[in-house]
């Protein structure tokens, strides 16, 4: 099905139409509801048009409402234009004019009133009162915005998530989110990955969150019932959302709700994209948090992480970025851009392994807060040298060496020789095997006075008694 090609619409009399019209292009009017409507009006109407309503009976109904039919045809044309823009092709064109056509021969198609056209007149400043900003979650998540959460795959931001939702369904404070608690709130998803049974239940309970207010709608299930993608700027989506009335609408990734003419570098279509999602969110006074990839790039952090779409990060009013401590193997959760309050410390957490009603899951532990941001630990990373295997026995044995028992646990050991020499998890490993091989050390498990067991690392054979 191709994109519509106005220029077939009206044939060799499209041009005589368009400059029969306009003469009188700005001067002609339509009375609807009793207000006049300018060709200009109807030309700022269909820019403000989307995919999804461009051809909608209300576009034909106001071109219909014409003075004279080369106006009339010259509005058609405006009206293709505008769906050809959009991506429409011919058919879909035509079939929503006949039925326009019909609906008017039956006289049953409606000129939108008034109050349902833009109002071309601005708003005075003195006609509105102040208001102070509605929160979901105190400093960090406001309502009737949208807000961005960044993340490499498998960094742990849908743990993250989990521990998100657990806090808005069930008002209770945790050392993630210390702040005071609101009231039960229902969340909606849009998943574009995870499977809802498999990963997001099992994930959500594990977390605590009371799952009986969590809603949710797959992009894979409704393409299998509509038989078309699931887009964030489509009256399907804002209906959905309407339907439900979440308190937090989370769409993950986001970019699996995009259409397929969308290109995510292009300020102006992403702009276009997010601003229906905004006008919902505010008519029901829910937040929404736009779950994106973060690209590939090396050494970048920031704005510069958000996949090939900086205006998502202008567009939003919160934006959170996850990643990993290359050292102590923690996630971390910074708030990068906050609009509306001071930017909240960053959150560690560790990931640990759970069962679910018999299904096996993860859980984030929260271990603490750090002043480092997205950029410190992006940077920390790409500034280190190489350090060599030598360099990493060499620590091993001065570390040790240090303690009073010439010994230590193996994990701390591997994370105090890492940040003491910047080496990588690969030349700490080859560093230890090798000592390992030539008995400079040698590791053991040892008891723990509450029964479980941990390795540690002993130097020339030294014990310990614990």
């Amino acid at each position: 099905m191709g994109v519509l090609d106005v220029s077939m619409l009206y044939g060799r009399k499209r041009r005589e139409i368009r400059l029969g019209a306009s003469a009188g292009l700005l001067r002609n009017t339509m009375e609807t509801g009793g207000h006049a409507v300018t060709e200009e009006a109807y030309s700022m109407y269909l820019k403000a048009c989307t995919a999804a309503n461009v051809l909608s009976m209300d576009s034909f109904a106001l071109a219909f409402c014409a003075h004279n039919e080369a106006l009339q045809a010259a509005r058609e044309i405006m009206l293709a234009d505008r769906a050809g823009e959009l991506g429409k092709s011919m058919y879909e064109f035509n079939e929503a004019r006949g039925k326009a056509v019909e609906l008017r021969r039956a006289g049953r198609l409606k000129t939108p009133k008034a109050n349902q056209r833009v109002q071309l007149v601005a708003d005075n400043m003195g006609g509105i009162e102040t208001a102070a900003v509605d929160w979901l979650v105190p400093g960090l998540f406001p309502r009737g915005e949208l807000s961005v959460l960044g993340a490499d795959g498998g960094t742990g931001k849908g743990l993250w998530q989990a521990q998100l939702i657990a806090h808005i369904t069930t008002g209770k404070q945790s050392g993630f989110f210390p702040c005071e608690p609101p009231s039960p709130s229902r969340v909606l998803i849009f998943s574009g990955e995870d499977d809802p049974a498999k990963v997001l239940r099992p994930r959500l309970l594990a977390a605590g969150a009371d799952v009986g207010k969590v809603f949710f709608k797959t992009a894979d299930g409704f393409f299998n019932q509509s038989g078309h993608l699931l887009a964030i700027d489509s009256a399907e989506m804002a209906a959905i959302i309407r339907n439900t009335v979440p308190d937090m609408v989370i769409i993950d990734p986001y970019q699996s709700f995009l259409s397929m003419d969308i290109k995510m570098a292009e300020r102006n279509q992403m702009r276009g994209v997010t601003t229906p999602l905004r006008a919902v969110l505010r008519e029901i006074n829910a937040a929404g948090l736009l779950v994106a990839h973060s690209n590939k790039k090396g050494a970048v952090a920031g704005r510069q992480r958000l996949a090939d779409s900086s205006d998502l990060w202008d567009a939003s009013r919160c934006v959170v970025m996850v990643g990993r401590d290359r050292l102590t193997k923690q996630v971390y959760v910074s708030n990068e851009k906050n609009s509306y309050a001071p930017e909240c410390k960053t959150i560690l957490f560790t990931i640990e392994g759970a069962t679910v009603e018999g299904v096996k899951t993860a859980v984030a532990v929260y271990q603490g807060t750090t002043d480092k941001k997205d950029y410190d630990f992006i940077m920390d990373k790409a500034a280190r040298p190489a350090v060599s295997k030598d360099d990493a026995k060499e620590a091993i044995c001065a570390i040790l060496g240090e303690t009073q028992t010439g010994s230590m646990e193996s994990e701390k050991l591997r994370i105090a020789v890492m940040k003491e020499t910047g080496c990588s998890e690969r030349t700490y490993d080859r560093a230890r095997k090798e000592l390992k091989a030539d008995g400079t050390i040698c590791p053991k498990k040892v008891g723990q006075k509450d029964g479980t067991q941990k390795w540690y690392i002993f130097y020339h054979g030294l014990t310990v008694v614990i």
